[in-house]
């Protein structure tokens, strides 16, 4: 990996270069498709396509939930992943202006959450501006993620972010 300002860009973030899986399509709601993958060594991976609609970051938020807590994981881990994922939807939706690519990878010690868009500028940090009423995404990231980066694909980009399993949320008090 090698590092471009505060973002690491990488191929691939490493929990997935251990993932071997069958895709097979799974349920959806007809609002986003959905794929689900069984791999190696207990990791579970599936993922969903949401249209560029603010109700769809939601949805976003309600996939990865679901998948958390159908994995066992701490309610923490689980809070600090709904809420990357909230974040870099949104921002793929607001900068991407495309569809959102969600895929979330449950393993045995991290939460990989990706999220892909058609845009393939790679995000960058703005100055704090305590006024503004965005540019916090890639601090959130920085704060509650063990690692995260950007990498191209042959769509555009995607942003990737892991939770290590029994992180401690940040609560909004803290976080400011």
């Amino acid at each position: 990996a090698r590092r471009t300002g505060a973002v690491a860009v990488t191929d691939e973030p490493k929990a997935r270069a251990s993932r071997q899986a069958n895709v097979a399509p799974s349920g959806g709601d007809g609002r986003g498709s959905m794929t689900s993958q069984a791999g190696a060594g207990g990791v579970e991976s599936a993922t969903l396509v949401v249209e560029p609609d603010p109700a769809a970051v939601r949805q976003a938020r309600s996939f990865v939930q679901s998948h958390c807590r159908a994995a066992g994981i701490d309610a923490d881990a689980c809070e600090n992943a709904v809420l990357l994922t909230s974040e870099t939807v949104t921002n793929a939706f607001t900068h991407g202006r495309s569809e959102a690519r969600i895929t979330v990878t449950i393993g045995a010690r991290a939460i990989l959450v990706e999220v892909g868009d058609d845009n393939s500028r790679h995000p960058q940090r703005v100055e704090q501006d305590a006024d503004a009423l965005d540019g916090r995404g890639l601090a959130i990231l920085e704060i509650l993620a063990g690692s995260w980066g950007v990498r191209d694909d042959r769509y555009g980009k995607v942003v990737w972010f892991e939770i290590l399993r029994g992180s401690v949320a940040v609560t909004s008090s803290a976080s400011g």
